[in-house]
């Protein structure tokens, strides 16, 4: 395993914009492929939006680490760590009804689609979210 980012940021949805860049900016140094790039920076944007809302109720001063990790087989596996309400156990994405038109309630559902896997814990440290996705290197000349 191989540490490619590991930052802290506040609970805010500005800083999540900026964390994100930072991810795709790393990424690209890691010359990983575009297509997994733009599904990285979306699950983490809804990953960080989904601990705002729920694990910190929209307190717009706490904060969220982002770890980024490679693993074997060109894993990258992304961990955020809050330390706001402990999750539930209930893990499995429900997708809104298409019908109703919801503002919210995509943010499992989208990264239950995009990841290869994901996974929560809760620990004295606080909560711990694992996004991981296999992903293509870009030709390198």
């Amino acid at each position: 395993m191989k540490t490619l980012l590991q930052r802290t940021t506040d609970s805010n949805f500005a800083a999540v914009r900026n964390i994100c860049a930072l991810l795709r900016s790393v990424l690209t140094h890691a010359y990983i492929k575009k297509e997994d790039i733009d599904a990285l920076e979306l699950m983490c944007n809804e990953a960080c939006n989904n601990l705002i809302e729920h694990q910190y109720n929209m307190a717009l001063d706490e904060k969220i680490k982002l770890t980024v990790n490679l693993l074997n087989n060109n894993i990258i596996q992304l961990k955020l760590t809050d330390t706001g309400i402990p999750y539930t156990p209930r893990i499995r994405a429900t997708i809104p009804a298409p019908e109703s038109l919801p503002e919210g309630g995509w943010g499992l559902s989208i990264i239950e689609m995009l990841s290869d896997n994901f996974y929560r814990s809760s620990d004295d440290s606080g909560n711990h979210f694992f996004i991981e996705k296999t992903c293509q290197l870009t030709n390198i000349v």
